[in-house]
């Protein structure tokens, strides 16, 4: 079975990833090679909406990317480590591959995403913690 799931780290994808791991004959899904994307912990997001509603005018919108270029590979291989899998690499499939299986929208995903928190840090002084996703993947209960 193949799996690509975003979102593994928060309250709901981490006990999926676990219980998906546990049924998961074959590797990991991944992007394409060196697929990046940007990222942050659910602590941290959680702080800029305080701040956000706390002192942002009206109508403002901010980005929560605490970390900005993240290796989809990265992740991919730290959830493996951490639940049990540690040799297995992240199985590369192609852009049409994936959206034949998920539908058209899962090409997105194949994308770098790049985005910038730095007008969340300057406009709302927000300053994210969780720096190191390994670190974090590898606390998980």
């Amino acid at each position: 079975m193949r799996v690509f799931v975003l979102g593994g780290t928060g309250s709901i994808g981490a006990p999926t990833v676990r219980e998906l791991v546990k049924r998961t004959q074959g590797n990991p899904g991944g992007g394409k090679r060196g697929n990046t994307l940007a990222a942050g912990a659910p602590q941290d997001l959680a702080h800029l909406y305080a701040l956000a509603l706390e002192r942002a005018p009206a109508r403002s919108s901010y980005i929560g990317a605490a970390i900005d270029g993240l290796a989809v590979g990265r992740i991919a291989r730290a959830f493996s480590k951490r639940f049990g899998t540690p040799h297995q690499e992240p199985e590369i499939i192609s852009v049409a591959e994936i959206a034949a299986e998920l539908g058209e929208w899962a090409k997105g995903y194949a994308f770098d995403q790049r985005l910038s928190s730095a007008k969340a840090m300057g406009d709302l002084g927000w300053s994210p913690r969780h720096l190191d996703p390994e670190r974090e993947i590898a606390r998980l209960p």
